[in-house]
């Protein structure tokens, strides 16, 4: 064990150990290690992992907002949800340690069947089964850690066509083509949309 001070503040640090040491005085912070990574114990009590591989909590079919409260985007840096039915959107809480660059990771099962709305900053980002998404703390609020998708089609702003078919997306992408001459001899091409046959003309020449 040994001990340093900060502003204020006194650490003593402990070698790897399997439960966490004595709550320590007001004026105290204990750092020390588990198998799963480093850790400190406040003087309330809390055992917090500050960095580790398996610092992750996980849920089957959470009621709203519960799978990312204020305590657990705090105590941990993500969670798996597991879902086995709709209604299982999770608004993220504020951290109570508002520390910039904060990362929370939300996992839905790829054994889950339903997708998982995930609120941020009033923004409702869609993660389908088997995909993760990562958030970001900026000191006031969270935001994807990425271009994060908030519906499924994808919209245009986020790189998709909006459409929820191979047909309406080159519908969609051919929309504001600039009418010009076509010429040459054409070539058609089928596209099915289940069952159904649609067909395109092609033109070799424009001007």
């Amino acid at each position: 064990m040994s001990g340093s001070t900060g502003i204020g503040r006194t650490y003593l640090t402990f070698k790897e150990r399997t439960t966490s040491p004595p709550t320590p005085a007001s004026t105290y912070d204990r750092l020390f290690f588990k198998a799963d990574g480093l850790h400190y114990i406040n003087s309330a009590g809390t055992d917090v992992l500050i960095s580790g591989p398996g610092n992750l909590t996980s849920a089957t079919d959470p009621a709203t907002d519960a799978a990312a409260t204020a305590a657990i985007v705090s105590a941990y840096s993500g969670t798996i949800i597991t879902t086995t039915t709709t209604g299982n959107s999770q608004a993220l809480g504020t951290p109570t340690t508002a520390t910039v660059n904060r990362i929370f990771t939300v996992i839905n099962n790829d054994t889950s069947t339903d997708s998982i709305p995930v609120v941020a900053n009033s923004v409702t980002y869609t993660i389908t089964p088997g995909e993760a998404q990562n958030f970001v703390w900026d000191g006031t609020a969270w935001g994807p850690y990425d271009l994060g998708i908030t519906a499924i089609p994808v919209v245009v702003a986020q790189g998709g066509t909006g459409a929820s078919t191979a047909a309406g997306a080159i519908a969609a992408l051919i929309a504001n083509v600039v009418d010009t001459t076509l010429s040459g001899t054409p070539k058609v091409f089928t596209i099915y949309d289940g069952a159904t046959p649609y067909y395109f003309k092609a033109y070799p020449t424009k001007v």
